[in-house]
C-alpha cells in the first residue's frame, strides 16, 4: 500500500464530531445516566458529568492533538472544557439524550455532539493523530 493510500484511509477516519458521538454512546450507561438525568436518582449530576468529561476526554485525546495556535493543549484541558460545555447543556436537552426511544434519544445525541464539536473548534484546532502514529 502506498503512502497516498495510506493518507486516503486516515482522513477517512478524522471525523471529530461523529468520534465525540461514539465516545458518548461508548461511555459507561452509568455515566450517561448522571448525566442525562435519567439514572437511579432521576436527577442531574455534577460530579459524574466530569467522570464523563474525563472519560471522553481521554478517548478523544487518544485519536486527535489539540492546538491553540502552535501550542498543545493537555487532555485536562480538554476534559475541563468538555465538563463546562456537558454541565451547561440545559435538562431537557440532556435528558432527550437518555431517552429510552431511538426516535427521541438520536438525534438529542448527535445535537450534543455537534454542539460540542462546534464550541471545540472555536477553541482549538485538532489533527488526526492516533497515538500508535504519533
Amino acid at each position: 500500500m502506498t503512502f497516498s493510500a495510506m493518507d486516503e484511509i486516515e482522513k477517512s477516519f478524522d471525523n471529530l464530531e461523529k468520534d465525540i458521538y461514539l465516545t458518548f454512546l461508548a461511555a459507561p450507561k452509568h455515566l450517561r445516566g448522571a448525566f442525562t438525568g435519567v439514572n437511579q436518582r432521576r436527577r442531574r449530576s455534577d460530579r459524574m458529568t466530569e467522570e464523563l468529561a474525563l472519560f471522553m476526554a481521554g478517548r478523544i485525546c487518544h485519536t486527535y492533538l489539540f492546538y491553540r495556535g502552535e501550542d498543545l493543549v493537555d487532555e485536562g484541558a480538554i476534559a475541563q472544557f468538555l465538563n463546562r460545555m456537558l454541565v451547561s447543556v440545559p435538562d431537557a436537552e440532556a435528558k432527550a439524550c437518555g431517552a429510552k426511544s431511538a426516535d427521541d434519544y438520536e438525534p438529542a445525541r448527535q445535537q450534543l455532539a455537534a454542539r460540542l464539536f462546534a464550541e471545540m473548534a472555536v477553541q482549538w484546532r485538532s489533527k488526526y493523530s492516533p497515538k500508535h502514529r504519533r
